[in-house]
């Protein structure tokens, strides 16, 4: 089962300087959580990165295992062990499952809480996973590699608008309708609405919303 955590304003733990390590925090800076990255040095890729995201704190120390409780007092909600030492990324594991806290280690996904999937990403709100439960990482990218050429003829910009668009009626429609029935069938009359497809697909997303937000206003 493939879960989308939601890590919003959470916080992250990343042990480890190398390129898995940059990988999980490049995936991470669209997620809007709190990242902190446990490193005793870095190279200007990570400092490229950091830089462009303000939401990450460093701290520099020789991670091992007589510090290894330092990581105990900051309460994450979930901490990747992204070391190249796997004896020191299985003590990680194991300390934070007693703290209670997801837990990931780059070189035994089998083990952790959760497979890190491959993931195709559009405009950052569709997200295609695709995993193989942490029994081949390798197959799941070159399996990504091959279908992302497909689905970016499939998903449209259309698409994106549509989903931004749905989600200020969901929200909106908590306040107007106290019944989830009424609640489905104005979002799927805004769907079907062929005025706000037809500005949709000329490109004219300010219209359609402002459309959209007129619909919502004479419900009120």
């Amino acid at each position: 089962m493939i879960v989308d955590l939601n890590l919003k304003n959470k916080l992250v733990i990343i042990i480890g300087c190398g390129h898995e390590s940059l990988k999980k925090i490049e995936a991470l800076c669209h997620q809007h959580c709190k990242i902190l990255l446990i490193c005793d040095k870095m190279n200007e890729k990570f400092l490229h990165v950091i830089n462009k995201n303000n939401n990450i704190t460093i701290r520099h120390m020789r991670f091992n295992a007589d510090n290894i409780n330092a990581i105990m007092s900051y309460n994450p909600f979930l901490v990747m062990a992204a070391t190249n030492d796997k004896c020191l990324n299985k003590k990680i594991i194991d300390i934070t499952r007693k703290m209670r806290c997801y837990s990931y280690a780059v070189d035994d996904p089998v083990n952790s809480d959760f497979a890190h999937p491959a993931i195709i990403n559009f405009n950052n709100i569709i997200h295609i996973s695709i995993s193989t439960s942490g029994k081949s990482p390798l197959v799941s990218k070159q399996i990504k590699l091959t279908t992302q050429k497909i689905f970016s003829k499939i998903i449209k910009n259309d698409d994106v608008y549509k989903i931004k668009l749905q989600q200020i009626v969901r929200s909106a429609s908590k306040k107007i309708f106290k019944s989830q029935l009424q609640r489905k069938k104005l979002l799927y009359q805004i769907w079907n609405d062929v005025k706000i497809s037809k500005l949709i697909e000329d490109g004219k997303f300010n219209e359609a919303k402002n459309t959209t937000i007129k619909i919502l206003n004479d419900l009120k």
